[in-house]
């Protein structure tokens, strides 16, 4: 079981998006993304750390889900587009 996680992660198409580099883009640019979010509402509040936290933690399902969608686009369009039947 472990051993199928280890392949699956090793042979996903995600390591070779941006010539390998997107695994260590996403983890900089993500938590960048959050800690901006957080320190532009906390800004726009006046200080109100309670509602920026609640802001930043709604906007993790959509900023994840705009990631994915992302990924799905770029596998897609590296992908041929009429694979050979062999």
């Amino acid at each position: 079981m472990v051993g199928d996680l280890v392949d699956r992660a090793i042979t996903s198409p995600i390591n070779d998006l941006m010539g390998g580099y997107y695994v260590f883009l996403r983890r900089l640019l993500l938590p960048a993304i959050f800690i901006l979010i957080f320190l532009l509402v906390f800004d726009i509040s006046n200080g109100s750390s309670v509602l920026a936290a609640i802001i930043t933690g709604g906007s993790l399902g959509p900023i994840l889900l705009l990631e994915q969608w992302f990924i799905i686009r770029l596998t897609e369009s590296n992908a041929p587009q009429n694979p050979e039947k062999s």
